[in-house]
């Protein structure tokens, strides 16, 4: 059984199956110039000999020598495609309509499946992601923060947290209205993410607030560099139908061990660093701990 995973690039990913007697799973492929492509298409597909020479660019036919070939769709309430169920044999397939009969059967149980599976992700995704950015929310971010000092604590690492504000973002609300303030924060994540490693984490806690965990630091000077780094794509223009948007950020930074060994200590004293930047004339970041303030990025 697989599962629709991106339908633009005909992608799909195995769910449950069987190959030479062993279970498999978690497999991407896509389907293009394959049988399935039919099958995904809302069509049954049955070739009983011969499937290679009619699909010759279909790798997983040549791997397993497949002569035929048989699938049928797996639908959702709606009557839309979300997957297929197949078979692929080294042998002709001589009774057709017993072969497609038991797959309808498999695949309309499949299909039920494979919904309240995409509907259980939905709920789930909504609990622990922002609606309109699609980043970690506060839920989440208090998970990755703990798996974080878990980490940092039992590798000796040092990890940075910091709490980032918009300046003077409510005008942008009050002056051309919530949905273009949405558009902004939306381009301002993904801007943040672009400008992360992949070892980080950026959360939006609400309105125009996001947190990033900073994970591996080899210095207290490199969660300097990276807030610099979001303060500097942050401020690039927005151009949202003809109209340039200037956002600045402020930052604030808090270190472990330095500032805390707790999730809600380092993140109190990187707000509190926060408000100091804002006090020092925002459009900038600011230390937690004195020692380390206004050092250069």
């Amino acid at each position: 059984v697989s599962e629709i995973i991106n339908t633009r690039e005909m992608e799909c990913q195995v769910l449950s199956g069987w190959e030479s007697g062993e279970a498999i799973s978690d497999t991407i492929y896509k389907a293009v110039d394959t049988p399935c492509e039919e099958v995904l298409g809302g069509m049954s597909a049955f070739y009983p000999d011969k499937v290679q020479e009619l699909f010759p660019n279909d790798p997983y036919l040549f791997k397993i020598k497949a002569r035929s070939y048989a699938g049928v769709p797996c639908f959702d309430a709606t009557s839309r495609v979300i997957g297929h169920i197949s078979v692929a044999d080294n042998r002709p397939i001589i009774n057709k309509d017993r072969t497609m009969s038991i797959l309808k059967l498999f695949a309309a149980r499949a299909g039920a499946e494979l919904e309240r599976k995409r509907d259980e992700k939905i709920i789930k995704n909504m609990a622990y992601h922002d609606a309109l950015t699609g980043l970690p929310n506060r839920v989440l971010l208090h998970d990755r923060m703990d798996i974080a000092l878990a980490h940092a604590k039992r590798n000796k690492k040092m990890m940075g947290v910091l709490y980032i504000d918009f300046d003077g973002f409510k005008p942008i609300n009050d002056t051309l209205g919530h949905a273009v303030g949405d558009i902004v924060l939306q381009k301002i994540a993904k801007r943040f993410l672009g400008a992360l490693r992949r070892e980080d984490t950026v959360a939006r806690l609400g309105g125009d607030e996001f947190v990033v965990i900073l994970n591996d630091l080899l210095s207290p000077i490199d969660s300097g560099r990276l807030a610099q780094k979001l303060l500097d794509v942050a401020r690039e223009p927005i151009d949202i139908n003809g109209e340039k948007i200037s956002i600045t950020l402020s930052i604030g930074i808090s270190l472990f061990p330095k500032d805390g060994e707790g999730t809600a200590s380092l993140l109190k004293f990187a707000d509190e660093a926060l408000y100091q930047a804002k006090n020092k004339g925002r459009n900038r970041f600011q230390y937690s701990s004195p020692s380390l303030a206004d050092q250069p990025a």
